[in-house]
């Protein structure tokens, strides 16, 4: 992917913003922290890291608030706004999500309410054991499980040509291990992707069907093999 001084620039302001938070925050946490000066480290620590977590989301949601992306083609070999700031939103997810979810330090029951946080539309019950790449692009229903090492992505890159799409995902959806979902996909309620598929770009998948195999394809509907 093409790298542009503007990328730089960019991430480079947004970055200083939430370190300088961070650090002020981690700061002030440490010097409260007289009471227990053995665990003063450590709450500035985990002070710092949570903040950083909290400006870059916050960030990154005031940006998409203030240029929303939308599904589209953009070209990244002569970048127009968009593009610059798909890469400034990816940019700060690697802060954010990574310091978490990414390390597996958050529990997969709690995640939803971090993509919430970071723009996913989540609905109930859910469990994340997997990724989800633009958060922003992906819509999930109640009771859905994503399945260990599976990838949930809004964004596919053709050369110097960048593809987004919104991926909705059903009611009582079980997207399996390491599977992969690419973007402009719908999956119905009830379906199952199964352990190690992808999903191509602009599959529609109807209400319980289970799809296995790379690139997936329908093996199942009602119960009855295909």
């Amino acid at each position: 992917m093409p790298f542009h001084t503007i990328d730089a620039v960019l991430g480079g302001i947004a970055l200083t913003l939430s370190l300088l938070v961070a650090f002020a925050g981690a700061s002030l946490a440490f010097h409260a922290a007289d009471f227990v000066p053995s665990f003063a480290p450590l709450i500035a620590i985990a002070v710092f890291a949570l903040l950083v977590i909290l400006a870059t989301g916050l960030i990154g949601r005031a940006v998409h608030a203030r240029h929303p992306l939308v599904p589209g083609r953009l070209s990244l070999a002569v970048p127009g706004r968009e593009a610059n700031v798909w890469k400034l939103l990816g940019f700060l997810n690697l802060f954010n999500l990574s310091v978490l979810i990414h390390t597996y330090a958050c529990p997969v029951t709690l995640r939803g309410v971090l993509y919430r946080f970071f723009g996913t539309r989540v609905g109930h019950n859910i469990m994340i054991g997997g990724k989800i790449i633009e958060p922003w692009m992906v819509s999930l229903g109640d009771f859905v499980i994503l399945g260990e090492d599976s990838l949930v992505t809004g964004h596919l890159i053709r050369g110097s040509e960048l593809i987004l799409g919104r991926v909705r995902i059903g009611n009582n959806v079980t997207v399996g291990l390491k599977a992969v979902v690419m973007p402009d996909v719908e999956i119905g309620d009830g379906a199952v992707v199964w352990a190690g598929a992808v999903v191509p770009m602009g599959s529609r998948i109807g209400p319980g069907e289970e799809w296995a195999g790379i690139p997936a394809r329908c093996v199942r509907r009602a119960g009855v093999r295909v």
